[in-house]
């Protein structure tokens, strides 16, 4: 079974990072498209947490295999 999750890691006005990850982020997104998100999240402050700076995204896929233990 194969999952991915978007990462996206911002900084807030204390320098503290602020991660948010969304799982199964749909297969043709571009770099573009995360970057718009994310400034989009900064200038309306949707999280009330003050971020003021994209530090990075990032998109992770993990692959698990099941055993059989008999």
């Amino acid at each position: 079974m194969e999952t991915k999750v978007l990462q996206m890691r911002f900084k807030d006005n204390d320098d503290k990072i602020f991660g948010i990850d969304l799982n199964d982020p749909k297969d043709d997104i571009t770099a573009e498209n995360i970057k718009q998100v994310m400034d989009d999240i900064i200038l309306k402050n949707i999280f009330k947490r003050g971020l003021n700076a994209k530090i990075g995204a990032q998109i992770v896929t993990k692959t698990v295999q099941e055993l059989v233990l008999a």
